[in-house]
Parts: C-alpha cells; structure tokens; sequence
C-alpha cells in the first residue's frame, strides 16, 4: 500500500476519515478514484486523461479537474490503456470534452486519437 498501517492509524486518530481506494495496476487505481469522486459529486462531462509515467501532469491536472468538477484518469502515454478505455467507452455519452494534461510526449498522437474515436463512436 502507498500509505501503510501506521500512519492510516495515525490519521483516523486524528478524527479523519480514511477510504482506501486502490487498483491492480496505476490505470485501474486511477478508476477507483474516479468511481470515488463520482459518489462525492464529480462528473465525467469533461473528465481529464494524464501519464501515469510521470506524475506532474496528473498532480496539476487532478487539482484543475476537481476544481471543474470532472474525474481525472491515467493512461500510459504512448497508448490508451484498455480498462480506461472500456470506461470511457461506456461513459461516451457523457463526455462533452475530455482534457488532456501535458504535451506530445506525455500524451502521445495514438492515444488522443484513440479517445477521439471513443468519443465520436456511436
């Protein structure tokens, strides 16, 4: 676990509340946390797509995106990973626009239009 026994212990001494939220893979964890914040009132109307490589864009993003109130998922750069995809294929009604965080390197041509095609599919 990212965060161990020890200091979740510490935490709910503190009076807070922890929820585990947790993945096979970074992608999947990254689910799990978007199926969080759709129960606290996030949406997937413009839901936000970063590595899961590196983390800078994902840290500035998921803060632009709870601001905005839209869930924020990760993919490998170089292409969109499958579980993400089967999501958000089933989310394409919903989907107004889909930000992504970082540049060509970090999200790759093949993975925006991978989601372009989600997102135009019938």
């Amino acid at each position: 676990a990212a965060i161990g026994a020890t200091a979740t212990a510490q935490i709910e001494a503190a009076g807070v509340t922890c929820v585990r939220l947790s993945g096979s893979t970074r992608y999947i964890t990254s689910l799990s946390v978007a199926g969080h914040g759709i129960t606290q009132g996030l949406g997937w109307t413009g839901c936000g797509i970063a590595t899961g490589v590196t983390y800078a864009d994902a840290l500035s993003g998921g803060a632009a995106q709870g601001a905005l109130g839209s869930v924020l998922v990760l993919t490998p750069g170089e292409s969109l990973d499958p579980d993400v995809a089967k999501v958000l294929y089933a989310k394409r009604d919903s989907l107004v626009r889909v930000r992504m965080f970082g540049g060509p390197n970090a999200i790759g041509d093949v993975t925006r239009s991978q989601v372009a095609a989600i997102v135009r599919s019938p």
